[in-house]
């Protein structure tokens, strides 16, 4: 993954977009990304509420093969899928987000 300017294999990212909560009440409506370098999962919390929108749904990408990220691979790569989202709802329940 290239992080400031230099090639650090074997590092991750995570990142979060949540809505803004009432009162400032839970995160809990937003989605959450982990990012190796190999794979990219994303993670839907709550309903999400946009008008117009298809419902969302989490979704696993094959960056080095998949730069635009269009083929949702989930189906064809159970074992990274459910790996990947594990970790992700553990981290949220470490930080008392509800996944």
């Amino acid at each position: 993954m290239l992080r400031s300017g230099r090639d650090e294999p074997g590092r991750e990212a995570w990142s979060m977009n949540f809505e803004q909560s009432r009162r400032q009440g839970p995160l809990d409506r937003g989605s959450v990304a982990l990012i190796t370098d190999e794979w990219k999962y994303v993670r839907y919390v709550g309903a999400l509420r946009y008008p117009g929108a298809p419902p969302f749904e989490d979704r696993l990408f094959r960056l080095p093969s998949d730069a635009k990220e269009l083929l949702d691979l989930r189906a064809t790569q159970p074992e990274v899928s459910h790996e990947m989202r594990e970790r992700i709802d553990a981290a949220l329940a470490a930080n008392q987000a509800p996944p």
